[in-house]
């Protein structure tokens, strides 16, 4: 097996963090693709924002068809308290699947991020390729069009158990609304489907392409609080969870929800203005090339 050396301004315990994963998971690969720095400034592979706080995001395959995820980001949560570490796992089995599919979302990452670990046995993921443009916007719009249909759906579902006096059922609706939004926006901007439903994560994946879905939630500690009692209003199981709205109204939550559905779809509509100006200028390439032969 074979560590690969990090670049000189990671801190140790990071590295030891890797070690620790690998020496836990026994991965095949561990990829760094995106850090939000204490320097306010995003390195990622999909775009650059602003942030205010250190974070490190990490894909990491895994033999066999157990990607493991929750296990591991539960492992560095516990392990990691330097800083945050979002973990996004693949199975080799589950990943060469999709070699076939275009995956935008790995062949970024196998492209552009920064290897860490490679297992001596760990197979060549040189086959990646992105989705051409024009079928990248086409799954786009289908996908964000399904989220966002489905977020508008448990949104009004809260709003009418507010009218029937089940302020715990709305916050469970709403918990769900937020997920769809944010694996929606993924999608849209990543080209990835991320196997979790923890708010928290999801908005965390959502700052490597915006800082404001981020911000929505956690610029201020009011907002941060009415988060953690929506999350507070799912089990682990998925099943509503019985709680205390702590005599805050669950209209708050309503309008809290409302806005980020409707900064989402904003965002959406002018990353498809984005793809499909990318669309023009594949389609004008492609005839300039053929015009040359």
């Amino acid at each position: 097996m074979k560590f690969i050396p990090t670049e000189s301004q990671q801190a140790n315990h990071f590295k030891v963090l890797i070690e620790l994963l690998v020496a836990q998971f026994v991965p095949l690969q561990v990829y760094q693709f995106a850090q939000l720095e204490q320097s306010e400034t995003l390195r990622s592979v999909f775009s650059t924002a602003n942030e205010a706080q250190c974070v490190y995001y990490l894909l990491v395959i895994t033999a066999g068809s157990e990607a493991m995820e929750n296990r591991m980001q539960h492992f560095v949560d516990e392990t990691y308290t330097e800083g945050k570490v979002i973990v996004q796992a693949y199975a080799q089995e589950i990943l060469h699947k999709d070699i076939q599919q275009c995956n935008g979302f790995l062949a970024a990452v196998f492209n552009k991020g920064q290897l860490y670990y490679s297992a001596a046995r760990a197979i060549g993921l040189d086959g990646f390729r992105p989705p051409s443009p024009k079928k990248w916007l086409g799954r786009a719009i289908v996908h964000w069009r399904n989220q966002s249909h489905m977020a508008d759906g448990f949104l009004k579902a809260a709003a009418q158990a507010i009218d029937s006096d089940h302020d715990q059922i709305c916050l469970f609706l709403l918990n769900h609304a937020i997920a769809k939004a944010c694996t929606g926006l993924i999608y849209v901007f990543m080209g990835h489907q991320p196997d979790c439903s923890n708010l928290e994560r999801l908005l965390y994946i959502c700052a490597c392409f915006s800082k404001l879905p981020l911000q929505h939630f956690l610029g201020t500690p009011v907002n941060e609080a009415l988060l953690q009692l929506m999350m507070k209003s799912c089990s682990r199981t998925g099943e509503p969870a019985g709680f205390s709205l702590k005599g805050v109204s669950a209209y708050r939550f309503l309008e809290l929800v409302e806005g980020f559905l409707k900064m989402a779809n904003t965002l959406s509509e002018a990353h498809f203005i984005s793809l499909q100006q990318g669309v023009e200028q594949w389609r004008a390439s492609r005839k300039e090339g053929m015009n040359n032969d």
